[in-house]
């Protein structure tokens, strides 16, 4: 990675209900420290990516600071997606997942210097429609989660327990899907339909262990049932899943088809009842700063 320059900070000031003043005054004092240019941006809600993108084009940046949640990287993502400028995560959202696929530390002292002196990875990013994925969308029980954890006023994984049981009661689960791709083409039945990038949920929870980042391919999981004894071993160091809790396909690209409209979220953000998607695949397509420790 060249010298960096000048760095452009990202910050949602009302993700994940927490106070960012700290974090501001913590990267500000020290780059100042290392006569490093800084630029903020304080995200309003209102033509963000717009925003981004134009500061982007207008500057130099060689590094753009994001604190908030995975809404919030996304958001950033997509308004510099062809602009090979790395990102460096601040995780403070209600959400944190997808950085917690990379190992980036908990504090904001150990985040900054990350930030300053890791390594770059090139990760793939997934296009669905006209929506890209950093980390994992789903059909079925989780994207009905989200969309009652939207309505609640409960944040932060507290909240989703709280709308998990009414969730599970309420969702006519499994779901009949027919998934289409180079490799193959075949109907499952699954209670949650995963396309996953990264391994695992802000939850902590690995539902694509043998997952990768940078391979040029992403994963469909389909969960056959909702077994508590095999979901409690997602949160163990499991290498493979149980073939009878959830049939795994690696593709390049696909496109899937619902026999019914099903609930659908992308990386967090539920995008309500869709019959099918496409997915293709951008290899390495966003440089993102991660620990020098970190191994895909």
């Amino acid at each position: 990675m060249k010298k960096i320059e000048h760095i452009l900070f990202v910050v949602n000031p009302i993700a994940g209900d927490n106070d960012k003043t700290e974090l501001i005054h913590l990267v500000e004092k020290s780059l100042e420290e290392r006569k490093i240019k800084l630029t903020i941006y304080k995200t309003t809600g209102v033509n963000d990516q717009e925003q981004i993108q134009q500061k982007v084009k207008e500057n130099d940046f060689d590094c753009i600071f994001v604190a908030g949640g995975d809404g919030t990287i996304k958001i950033v993502a997509e308004g510099v997606l062809n602009e090979d400028v790395p990102l460096a995560l601040f995780p403070s959202g209600s959400a944190n997942g997808f950085a917690l696929n990379f190992d980036i530390p908990e504090t904001p002292q150990e985040q900054l210097e990350v930030a300053l002196n890791g390594k770059v990875e090139h990760i793939d990013v997934l296009k669905i429609n006209d929506h890209i994925s950093l980390h994992l969308a789903d059909f079925g029980v989780n994207a009905d989660l989200i969309k009652n954890y939207d309505k609640s006023q409960l944040r932060g994984k507290m909240g989703y327990l709280m709308q998990s049981i009414p969730t599970l009661m309420k969702s006519e689960h499994p779901y009949t899907f027919k998934i289409v791709s180079e490799e193959t083409s075949k109907t499952v039945e699954a209670s949650v339909l995963s396309i996953a990038n990264c391994q695992k949920y802000g939850t902590g929870a690995c539902i694509n262990p043998q997952g990768k980042t940078n391979d040029g391919q992403f994963e469909i999981i389909a969960f056959k049932n909702l077994n508590l004894i095999e979901i409690i071993k997602t949160f163990t160091d499991q290498i493979d899943l149980n073939p009878d809790f959830a049939e795994v396909l690696s593709v390049k690209s696909a496109e899937v088809f619902c026999e019914h409209a099903v609930s659908f979220q992308i990386d967090g953000e539920y995008l309500g009842k869709l019959k099918n998607v496409k997915v293709k695949l951008l290899n390495q397509a966003i440089p993102l700063m991660v620990p020098t420790f970190y191994s895909s």
